[in-house]
């Protein structure tokens, strides 16, 4: 038996605890590179999900940020209730993206994606928007995006609390109300997408340049 051969974890699935730094980043990076799905976790939820992404892209594999910290108990019960409750999350889609989807049908491309990558029939890296947003000089992150939509829900709108989380796919944490609250709030979502992308696109809007003065 080759020795490749032997010690082969192609296909094989990893967690690995502080994946968004350090030595953490060091082992998930070298699972990817071997084709292994790698699950990592950490504490900031934020740079989480910009490393995992990053690492995706770098080596072409799967890896999947989990925000929870495994050193707790509360942290490993959060883990455990990610890994048991990986249910499909429905989109319900503005009246906006539905007409681009609609363009991009009418176009005829020989392959199903909406957005095409630089590579044939590959989709756009998750990277795209984040490296796009640096581009642009913002001090920002992608998530920030789900961040302005929880505020704008939150101080703009009368949205019900669990509709406004369901939109995020955030889980309950009350197992008692989780096992109750079956319904994905479908049409209360759609509605709330078409506002959130009607404020979006409001030519009214003003933007206020922020000039620092010494």
């Amino acid at each position: 038996m080759k020795i490749n051969e032997l010690f082969n974890v192609s296909g094989k699935v990893a967690v690995v605890t502080g994946g968004s730094r350090g030595i953490g980043e060091m082992i998930a990076a070298g699972f990817l590179a071997n084709g292994v799905k790698v699950y990592i976790t950490a504490r900031k939820e934020a740079a989480l999900i910009e490393k995992a992404s990053e690492l995706s892209e770098t080596y072409q594999a799967e890896c999947i940020p989990v925000p929870c910290d495994l050193s707790t108990m509360d942290g490993m019960e959060e883990f455990a209730a990610f890994m048991k409750s990986k249910e499909e999350h429905i989109i319900p889609l503005a009246d906006r993206p539905m007409e681009i989807l609609e363009y991009m049908k009418g176009l005829g491309l020989s392959n199903r994606l909406i957005f095409q990558g630089s590579k044939l029939n590959r989709p756009i890296s998750d990277m795209t928007m984040s490296k796009l947003v640096k581009e642009l000089g913002f001090e920002s992150d992608v998530h920030g995006f789900r961040t302005s939509f929880r505020v704008w829900v939150q101080e703009k709108t009368n949205t019900a609390f669990d509709v406004a989380e369901k939109a995020l796919a955030h889980k309950t944490k009350n197992r008692v109300v989780a096992a109750y609250a079956r319904s994905d709030l479908f049409d209360k979502r759609r509605k709330l997408m078409n506002n959130w992308a009607k404020f979006l696109s409001d030519d009214t809007a003003k933007i206020i340049p922020l000039v620092m003065t010494k």
